[in-house]
């Protein structure tokens, strides 16, 4: 028995049976004739404790520790800020995990049962937020291989909007008449992405309608004039003018010219209106 128990034994050994002169109950030889008895058990758990303890205090510090790393792993690969969040709060977490278990293990529970359990409460956990898990994936997905980014003007699942904001969960879009939509990931992730401000080139295109009288020929050199004339389109290509379709009394023709992502509406309004001039002129 240890040694430092000595004094404890000796008092309850040398205490007087039944309780005090003034009738109260005698806790101190109590306190020591229970100490007395399980003082090994208590020696025990006072050990298994204490390196539960430690194990918890060395998880927190590696779970910090972890998170940090992550954090900055991430932002040196240059990846969505969003991400590195998630990424370091998961590795802090499953730090933390793994140090509860190692510690309950140390004070002799049995730690299979409740890994079980554990395992049994996520899975139903994970059955009760199949959307959410599914938006969550995504988002992952999303975040790590960008189709898109912040500032995109995108369409997806027939709704076209600049990218405000992506989130984990959901994509927050605006539309061009001052909308806001917010897209869950999963729908963006099984449907069809257009990313409209992708590339830094971009062809304006509009398309007009000629009475079948006017000769082909003449029509393709007044919209090619026409187009060339356009203001702010980029001068090393030459402008593209088709006939697409006819009918009875009409013919379709495409025309295009290419210029910069941040000119193309100011570019197609202007072909427009110079396409339109010289349709008229060859009616009159």
């Amino acid at each position: 028995m240890p040694s430092s128990t000595n004094w404890l034994i000796t008092l309850a050994q040398s205490a007087p049976p039944g309780d005090s002169p003034s009738g109260a109950p005698d806790w101190p030889r109590q306190l020591a004739d229970w100490y007395a008895r399980n003082a090994d058990l208590i020696a025990q758990w006072a050990g298994r404790l204490g390196w539960a303890l430690l194990i918890l205090v060395i998880a927190w510090w590696l779970s910090g520790t972890a998170r940090r790393a992550v954090r900055q792993a991430v932002q040196r690969s240059n990846l969505d800020p969003t991400l590195g969040k998630f990424f370091s709060n998961l590795a802090r977490w499953g730090i933390l995990s793994i140090g509860v278990v190692t510690a309950l293990g140390k004070m002799g529970l049995e730690t299979a049962t409740f890994a079980t359990v554990i395992g049994a409460v996520g899975l139903a956990i994970a059955l009760g937020f199949q959307g959410t898990l599914g938006n969550l994936a995504a988002g992952v997905v999303l975040l790590v291989f960008r189709p898109f980014k912040v500032g995109d003007i995108i369409t997806v699942g027939g709704i076209s909007g600049t990218v405000n904001e992506i989130d984990l969960f959901s994509t927050e879009l605006d539309t061009a008449d001052g909308r806001r939509i917010i897209v869950p990931n999963a729908q963006i992730a099984s449907s069809t992405v257009e990313n409209v401000t992708h590339h830094q080139r971009r062809k304006a295109e509009v398309r007009v309608a000629v009475p079948r009288t006017v000769a082909a020929e003449r029509v393709h050199q007044a919209l090619m004039a026409a187009a060339a004339g356009v203001q702010k389109r980029e001068l090393s290509t030459a402008p593209e003018v088709a006939l697409v379709d006819y009918t009875d009394g009409t013919t379709r023709w495409s025309v295009g010219v290419w210029t910069t992502r941040e000119d193309l509406a100011t570019v197609r309004n202007e072909l427009a209106v110079v396409a339109h001039d010289a349709v008229r002129a060859l009616e009159g």
